[in-house]
């Protein structure tokens, strides 16, 4: 006799087979790098309809199994199944956990950016005071290049929690791409120290093209601390022909 855990992961898979068709929508653009590399056959007859949650499981049990095979799809990499049984299972169990936090920073990797916003603001919603969730919407802000909408959200996280080491170095980033440049220097000063906040600002005026601003802080880091990699990578960079330095640059810390 097949059991009722088994019966139920079946009727799951089988409605993600049936969503897969749709991955190729806008809202789904994945832009991850190992996306499509499994091969999925189809038959040319559909597959049957099989409904969720029809096993003798309970609706919570239905629902914290749903959960274990998402969190478990997630360290698999299969991040488009995960959102498939994270979803069910909040349909099951609306309670059993903030599934907005989660599904936010998955909708975010599929680059499915309306959806990834709508869950973070839900998942604020159900934990206002959330310094780490706070300051992840602003990092949602900050990857896209919107500097003063993730300068709020980095700012609540702090308003929490004034030493969060992360939304501390990510509102100097912020700023000092709206060239706030003091502001931005002494964030990154007050979380790593003189040389690396002058190295970390030299990386974020070479970014908007200002090398000469750049390769001053750059040299101002190795006044203080001779042995710092990153300002020495940096400077090299800035006097290779044609080069690119954020491209490969990394913010200094402790």
């Amino acid at each position: 006799m097949v059991s009722k855990p088994f019966r139920f992961i079946a009727n799951c898979i089988a409605t993600l087979m049936m969503l897969i068709p749709f991955t190729g929508c806008t809202s789904w653009a994945p832009s991850m790098p190992d996306w499509g590399n499994t091969q999925i056959t189809r038959k040319s007859s559909p597959a049957p309809k099989m409904p969720i949650g029809s096993s003798d499981l309970s609706t919570e049990e239905s629902a914290q199994l749903c959960l274990k095979t998402a969190e478990q799809m997630t360290q698999g990499g299969d991040l488009l199944g995960a959102v498939t049984f994270y979803e069910q299972a909040r349909r099951l169990d609306p309670t059993a956990t903030n599934y907005s936090r989660v599904l936010a920073s998955l909708y975010d990797q599929l680059d499915s950016k309306d959806l990834a916003q709508n869950e973070y603001r839900k998942a604020i919603e159900q934990a206002p005071t959330d310094a780490d969730l706070c300051n992840d919407f602003g990092v949602f802000y900050l990857r896209r290049e919107q500097w003063a909408d993730s300068e709020v959200w980095f700012r609540k996280s702090l308003t929490v929690q004034p030493q969060h080491e992360r939304a501390t170095t990510n509102l100097a980033i912020s700023l000092g791409m709206q060239n706030q440049l003091k502001e931005s220097f002494d964030l990154f000063h007050r979380s790593a120290g003189a040389a690396a906040a002058n190295s970390n600002l030299g990386v974020l005026l070479a970014r908007q093209g200002r090398s000469d601003e750049a390769r001053h802080h750059f040299q101002q880091a190795l006044a203080l601390d001779p042995s710092l990699s990153s300002a020495k990578s940096q400077l090299a960079l800035l006097a290779a022909p044609q080069n690119h330095p954020v491209s490969q640059a990394q913010f200094s810390t402790k």
